[in-house]
């Protein structure tokens, strides 16, 4: 049996926004993906403090959404 299509797009969707958030220098958390509270992804910065990398006190908790069906529009 193969993989239901909605498995395989949250998958791509949940890599490409951790992509971004990583190179943007912060770090990403993805909740159980079992439940759902309408929290998916937390996103924490990162702090340099005496030498050493760490979460920082900034927390932002996301719903990430995807679809097939989209359009490019200039004005965006």
């Amino acid at each position: 049996m193969t993989r239901p299509k909605s498995h395989t797009m949250e998958e791509l969707s949940s890599s490409y926004v951790s992509a971004i958030i990583s190179m943007a220098g912060y770090t990403s958390l993805f909740s159980n993906k079992g439940a759902d509270y309408g929290i998916d992804l937390l996103i924490r910065e990162v702090q340099y403090f005496d030498g050493i990398f760490r979460d920082g006190d900034g927390v932002l908790d996301c719903q990430i959404k995807s679809t097939t069906n989209w359009q490019e529009n200039k004005d965006h």
